[in-house]
């Protein structure tokens, strides 16, 4: 199996940004404890930095989720049903939100935290957008809700409000794990 330890920078503002974390992936036996995976990755650890997680990546029948410690974690990508048929074969490329123009956003694929924060959205901030939207192009949005498996992605998420994600790399699309209308 394979297993990734990540490692933290005890100084949260230190200011070289490659400085704030590092990572380690190894390959080990499948019958290895994960005590003794969690005590070898505590003892690897760098002077300045603090242990802190493992991964046991192990890829499931169709090669495309991955467990950590047994457990799946998700966000959710809400987007337009016509975008479905491309999302699925090509995965959810990072981009510039068309809500701020060429100069205004990161390029990013835009997660909310979790189903509850989706619901939010949609019945307040986001589902205005659309509205809007659905005024300006005299055309239904018809929006949709994918539920993404983002486990081992934790190093391409940027925490940037209490309940959204920007993820700066591809998706790729063996991550949607369902389809939701809300």
């Amino acid at each position: 199996m394979k297993v990734k330890a990540y490692w933290k920078n005890k100084n949260p503002f230190h200011p070289d940004i490659s400085q704030f974390g590092y990572t380690k992936t190894v390959d080990l036996p499948d019958d290895t404890d994960l005590a003794d995976i969690e005590k070898f990755a505590k003892d690897d650890c760098r002077n300045g930095y603090r242990f802190d997680k493992i991964e046991v990546i192990e890829p499931n029948a169709h090669n495309a989720t991955y467990m950590v410690y047994g457990v799946k974690r998700f966000a959710y990508h809400v987007t337009s049903r016509k975008n479905l048929k491309s999302i699925k074969s090509k995965g959810l490329e990072p981009r510039v939100s068309t809500d701020y123009g060429d100069n205004g956003g990161a390029k990013a694929v835009y997660l909310f935290k979790t189903e509850d924060d989706t619901k939010t959205a949609l019945s307040q901030w986001l589902g205005e957008r659309i509205c809007d939207w659905e005024e300006e192009n005299d055309t239904e949005y018809d929006e949709i809700v994918l539920k993404i498996n983002i486990t081992g992605l934790d190093e391409y998420l940027i925490d940037t409000v209490d309940y959204e994600w920007t993820c700066l790399i591809h998706i790729d699309p063996s991550r949607i794990v369902d389809v939701l209308v809300m």
